[in-house]
């Protein structure tokens, strides 16, 4: 199937399913607060829970509406098809687990508390993931040279470590016209996987660049990038979401080629 970019008319549903995920997750952030809340007592918890329990029953079709987006919308679609079962397993328990609980009892408080405990970072970081996803679907690039590039600050990112950049050969007088946020948290999430300390080597040739993923690199630029938490199948929303706004990440996860052009 060829990507295609969505029409306007499409945005607004897509806006509103993303933003249920995050108000679940924001509402599962203040259950734990509740659950942990010694002035708290069981009968605030039992008129809170029937409704978070409802809204939950929709968090699925949210989830699948968005992915389903981006599935046609992204040439590599089939590829995420393990990202979608994941999350959807995540969902099921959360709305599972809600169901079954019983705020008035104190054991099955404390069993909910660190479920919820549980099921937050891993929510969290499907939403980060989901959103890089839509980001890649929507999102228009604008020129910018690299240095200029690994140094924007994506809003609402939390930035990984110090990154070393060597821009070799002309790669100082190029230029991309790229999503940033959907490189930099990539690139960001990527060199945060190096287990000595992280850096970017930016070379060019016949007008792509490359980016090599290597530990120890000489530099004379350093960097914070975002980053997105590991997250199994996490490295096939990342292929998938960099391959439609023109970027191939080699099989190794350790090499990007991207169009670039000499600065005008």
């Amino acid at each position: 199937m060829e990507a295609r970019h969505p029409s306007p008319s499409e945005a607004p549903d897509l806006l509103g399913a993303f933003g249920k995920l995050r108000e679940a997750l924001a509402a599962l952030r203040n259950l734990e607060h509740l659950l942990g809340s010694v002035q708290v007592g069981p009968k605030i918890l039992a008129h809170v829970m029937p409704e978070l329990e409802h809204s939950s029953q929709s968090w699925l079709t949210d989830s699948a509406t968005l992915l389903g987006h981006c599935k046609q919308v992204l040439a590599c679609g089939p590829a995420l098809d393990e990202f979608e079962r994941r999350l959807a397993s995540t969902l099921t328990d959360i709305s599972s687990t809600l169901a079954k609980a019983d705020p008035l009892a104190a054991r099955s408080r404390l069993a909910l508390e660190r479920d919820v405990r549980r099921f937050i970072p891993s929510l969290a970081t499907y939403v980060d993931y989901l959103e890089l996803l839509l980001e890649a679907t929507v999102a228009r690039g604008v020129p910018l040279s690299l240095a200029e590039l690994l140094h924007s600050r994506p809003e609402l990112m939390s930035e990984g470590p110090s990154i070393g950049v060597r821009l070799a050969g002309d790669a100082e007088r190029l230029e991309v016209t790229l999503p940033a946020r959907v490189l930099l948290r990539a690139l960001g999430t990527l060199a945060a996987s190096e287990v000595r300390a992280p850096g970017l080597v930016i070379s060019a040739d016949a007008g792509r660049c490359r980016i090599l993923v290597r530990s120890d690199v000489e530099s004379s630029v350093l960097t914070q990038l975002p980053t997105l938490a590991p997250l199994a199948a996490g490295t096939a929303v990342l292929r998938c979401a960099l391959l439609h706004t023109g970027v191939e990440l080699s099989a190794d996860n350790r090499q990007l080629e991207l169009p670039c052009r000499p600065i005008h």
